[in-house]
């Protein structure tokens, strides 16, 4: 429904901008105010990521968002650590009945994902007590960075443009915005990616000691959310950069501004490689190698074989690797299977961080795609695109560590289609000037529409959680599924101190496995989930088992 609403905006922003005189958007004043706006630059900076907060909250506030990924629940259970103040937690003893997507069970209770992430999440939960806070401030100061690294690219106030635009599409009008709308999003490596590139431009151009120092950070944060996307992006500034040693005016202040930006990538390599150690027991061992070694039998690249099938201990995490990821795999291992994997990326890609509004200037790329400051934004892009054509997965914030090129290439479309006219009308200058009023209906239409395909058994787990937690008391919910259960909607997740929590969930592996359970757990109301059921169905566990015999 909001993509039909956005191609019926489009449609009226092209007619109007064909009728509507150039002059009359004058009275508007809006350029004048925007272009007072976007000279202090600190001011504008603040100014995107104030909006990116304030607007993030509103659309949580009118349609709060629980967690349905399973990367979610991952990742908080990773802020849940975090905010026990340790790193990890240690096995625990029934650990095969809390087995369940992306967490490792052993050696250490974790969450499989690099701890970006969480520590952005657990940052909220602690500051401002849930951890969708921490979705937020992460997705504003990632539109603050990239309107900061904009601002090494391009004119003020188009800088401030193109950071407007990203915090709008990616916020709010792609794959149910969740950017910021969820647990999962790709701000933090938006951030990391904004940050890298902005410092590159600016050490290219004047170097400094802060601008290395800020470079440095933008990979650390890279290495620990997106490492792969990050280490490709972090090659092709450095042939960026080293390309620059060329001109010997800037080779000396380059270098010296490579000094701290080296020591601040040797302490965080230092910290990442404990933070490995602590959890898997080995510093080159990431927890994410390790969860696929125990469980996954797809590769991460689609040129790699096929690995041997694990010894599951669960029906639904078999069905999850065997009948949903080896066939998906396997389709792609073939040469119409990978084409029309191609297309449904590159149609993803599109539909995410441009839609049919973006694709308009776009459209100038032909007369600004040889500039030189430009040749190198086209270049990551292509990398990036390369390399992520070859794996086996894909989701559209694999993108993020670049995404801040992409609304760099939008923005400066917008310079070129403000120069258009059109017998003699300046029809590219209204279509500049009315694009945030075209921004604005369609914002309006997100908040207001309803909202299609939206699954209720997330919702479901949230009010049955927060029922036994008024109730008070501990609970533990036996949770079994049906043969042809859906692996996706998965309820068995837990935090990071699973015997202190009010409410555990634990997998069904029938009657005379769950002894061990009900005895462990004898203090505590244990209920039987039917989950398959519809409406999901909650009984005591002793008259479950007992009607079922």
């Amino acid at each position: 429904m909001l993509l039909t609403a956005e191609v019926l905006l489009l449609a009226a922003w092209l007619c109007l901008a064909l009728f509507l005189p150039y002059r009359s958007c004058r009275s508007w004043r809006l350029e004048r105010m925007f272009r007072s706006m976007a000279a202090h630059g600190p001011a504008s900076i603040l100014f995107v990521g104030f909006v990116a907060f304030g607007l993030a909250a509103l659309a949580s506030y009118l349609r709060w968002p629980e967690p349905r990924i399973h990367d979610e629940f991952s990742y908080l259970l990773s802020a849940d650590t975090f905010c026990h103040g340790r790193l990890t937690n240690p096995p625990h003893p029934l650990a095969i009945y809390f087995e369940t997507f992306h967490v490792n069970q052993r050696p250490t209770y974790c969450s499989m994902y690099p701890p970006a992430q969480g520590l952005v999440l657990a940052c909220g939960w602690t500051v401002f007590g849930h951890p969708l806070a921490g979705v937020w401030l992460a997705f504003a100061l990632a539109c603050a960075a990239t309107c900061w690294m904009l601002r090494a690219w391009l004119p003020p106030s188009w800088a401030l443009a193109g950071a407007l635009l990203a915090t709008l599409r990616l916020g709010f009008f792609g794959n149910d915005a969740y950017w910021s709308q969820s647990y999962w999003g790709g701000s933090v490596p938006m951030l990391g990616g904004a940050l890298v590139l902005g410092a590159a431009r600016r050490l290219t151009a004047s170097p400094r000691t802060i601008d290395g120092t800020i470079l440095a950070l933008g990979l650390a944060i890279l290495a620990n959310s997106r490492p792969f996307e990050g280490a490709i992006l972090g090659l092709v500034v450095a042939i960026y950069l080293l390309s620059a040693l060329r001109d010997s005016g800037s080779r000396m202040a380059l270098l010296r501004a490579a000094l701290p930006c080296a020591g601040l990538l040797i302490v965080a390599a230092g910290g990442t490689l404990y933070y490995n150690a602590t959890l898997t027991g080995r510093a080159l061992l990431m927890p994410y190698v390790l969860n696929g070694r125990e469980y996954s039998i797809t590769p991460l690249f689609i040129w790699q074989p096929l690995a041997p099938e694990p010894a599951y201990h669960h029906a639904a995490i078999r069905s999850y690797h065997l009948k949903w990821a080896v066939p998906a795999y396997e389709h792609e291992r073939t040469v119409a299977g990978y084409l029309h994997e191609l297309a449904t990326r590159m149609r993803g890609f599109a539909g995410f961080y441009l839609g049919p509004m973006l694709l308009v200037p776009l459209a100038a790329a032909p007369w600004f795609w040889r500039k030189p400051q430009l040749r190198f934004a086209f270049a990551c892009l292509a990398a990036m695109a390369c390399a992520l054509a070859v794996t086996t997965w894909f989701q559209p914030h694999y993108l993020a560590p670049a995404a801040p090129l992409i609304f760099l290439l939008v923005a400066e479309g917008l310079r070129r289609l403000r120069l258009w006219r059109w017998h003699g009308k300046r029809v590219g200058a209204t279509l500049v000037a009315t694009l945030p009023f075209v921004y604005a209906a369609l914002f309006l239409c997100y908040l207001v529409l309803p909202r299609s395909n939206v699954e209720t058994w997330p919702l479901k787990r949230a009010e049955l959680l927060a029922r036994l937690e008024r109730e008070g008391g501990k609970h533990v919910i036996v949770v079994r599924y049906a043969p042809d259960h859906d692996a996706h909607r998965e309820w068995v997740f837990n935090g990071a101190d699973i015997d202190g929590s009010s409410v555990i969930w634990a997998r069904d592996m029938g009657s005379e496995e769950n002894a061990a359970l009900l005895s462990y757990y004898r203090d505590r109301h244990i209920w039987l989930l039917d989950a398959d059921l519809e409406p999901a169905q909650l009984k005591l566990y002793a008259s479950a088992v007992s009607v079922a015999r």
